[in-house]
């Protein structure tokens, strides 16, 4: 006899919710303008699943792996990685990829995808990675994520404010630079020596690598660029090229009555330029955009968006100001005591650091230290050469010994230890190229009686 209350029991099975192939990481900052990058996050998402970004996508993302590139999809693109943070193809595929493994729908807000009709890439993001070291030892000290901004990747940004010194683009253990996104990227971490990055600038140091005109331009940059990155994710509808368009109209109707060519000359670029962003054939890079707002007074925001709010600017030509913007790292003055006392410093760093180095973290042109101070320099640049050299044999002969052993272990295992099944298990398959590497694995083999191929 059946029971009353079984007469009412639900007997199908729920339905479960779609699962991730991936780990559906939450990114860090969505709606903000310190949101992450999306090379930061893939490398964040590699680390999650205790692997590297290289062979995440080698393995995971095979609507990238299966593309022309083939399963070394980042070595074929390690010169243009930071594309996947910008507003093209790549950029999109990586998007597509990783929202489809992992189901999130907000990785696009990672990249600058949301602006692409009206950014053209060229001067949009710099090639290289670039980071605060004392934002990442401030986040590690406090137990917070270690991730990589957005902001951080843009060409226009140079400096952080927060700690008031540039940005650094060269590892300070192997005096590399790096890129966006490498087979081995980890956040906070180098790709290449795989040492952390967080090191702390002296007061000193600090202060050389601040200058008050070039802060002030960077929190303008900062101020207007953060806005773009927190609008994102509640844009209805992205600006187009013909509302930049709209919008110089108004400005050179406003300022300099129409006249192209006095608007070209107070902007310090061509008037052909000009007349290509008002007819709308072409873009100005986001510097320029950032720029003329700036000149004019106004936020970026209300000049994408809002153009008939410009009417309200002055009509003088007095509001084009001739100005000095730091399109490039401002010239500092040159104290001569200081700056020798530093480079003397430099001579006894360890590990010795590169002539580039020393001039960035100075904030002065390689150039105008190397005409003033000859001697210095060169014993800079011969100290790191012969380091370099150093290094460069010492791991040679760590895959030599590797090789060997790795060829040892697959023959004790019945298997024939050829270069490709070695290149599977060597740390660092590149070393293949160096004739050294090669003759171990050739003087092996003839040990073991082997065969070369």
């Amino acid at each position: 006899m059946t029971s009353p209350i079984a007469e009412h029991w639900d007997l199908i099975y729920p339905a479960s919710p779609p699962r991730s192939r991936l780990y559906s990481l939450q990114p860090i900052g969505v709606g903000t303008p310190w949101v992450e990058s999306l090379t930061g996050y893939m490398a964040r998402l590699a680390e999650a699943h205790c692997v590297s970004p290289g062979d995440l996508i080698a393995n995971e993302l095979k609507s990238l792996a299966s593309k022309s590139h083939g399963k070394s999809y980042l070595h074929q693109t390690s010169s243009s990685t930071e594309s996947l943070n910008s507003t093209g193809r790549m950029a999109l595929e990586l998007v597509q990829a990783l929202e489809y493994q992992t189901l999130r729908l907000d990785l696009r807000y990672l990249t600058l995808l949301s602006w692409a009709d009206i950014l053209p890439p060229k001067g949009l993001l710099r090639r290289i990675r670039a980071w605060c070291p004392s934002c990442y030892n401030e986040w590690q000290h406090n137990q917070k994520p270690i991730y990589e901004p957005l902001l951080w990747a843009l060409e226009t940004v140079s400096i952080c404010l927060k700690h008031r010194q540039q940005l650094r683009s060269c590892c300070p253990k192997c005096q590399r630079q790096l890129p966006a996104l490498a087979w081995h990227s980890k956040p906070g971490y180098c790709s290449r020596c795989y040492q952390w990055l967080g090191t702390t600038l002296t007061p000193e140091v600090a202060t050389l690598t601040t200058n008050p005109d070039e802060l002030k331009w960077q929190r303008w940059v900062l101020e207007n660029v953060g806005k773009l990155l927190e609008t994102a994710p509640s844009l209805l509808k992205a600006p187009t090229r013909e509302r930049i368009s709209r919008s110089l109209s108004v400005c050179i109707s406003r300022t300099v009555e129409g006249n192209i060519a006095e608007f070209a000359r107070q902007l310090g670029t061509h008037k052909s330029a000009v007349w290509q962003w008002k007819s709308g054939k072409a873009l100005p890079q986001l510097s320029m955009l950032l720029k003329i707002c700036q000149i004019l007074e106004i936020d970026l925001l209300n000049f994408l968006f809002n153009p008939e709010s410009l009417t309200n600017t002055r009509d003088s030509l007095a509001i084009l100001v001739k100005r000095d913007f730091p399109s490039q790292k401002p010239k500092q003055q040159l104290d001569t005591d200081q700056v020798q006392e530093f480079l003397q410093s430099a001579l006894i760093e360890e590990p010795p650091p590169t002539m580039k180095a020393v001039a960035q973290t100075l904030g002065h042109n390689s150039r105008s230290l190397r005409r003033r101070f000859p001697e210095l320099c060169s014993a800079i640049s011969a100290r790191y050469l012969n380091y370099r050299d150093q290094v460069r044999a010492a791991k040679v002969q760590e895959s030599c010994q590797e090789v060997r052993q790795i060829a040892l272990k697959l023959y004790g295992e019945g298997i024939d230890p050829t270069r490709s099944y070695i290149s599977r298990y060597l740390s660092k398959p590149a070393y293949f190229r160096e004739p050294a590497v090669v003759a171990v694995l050739e003087s092996t083999r003839q040990e073991l009686g082997l065969k070369n191929s």
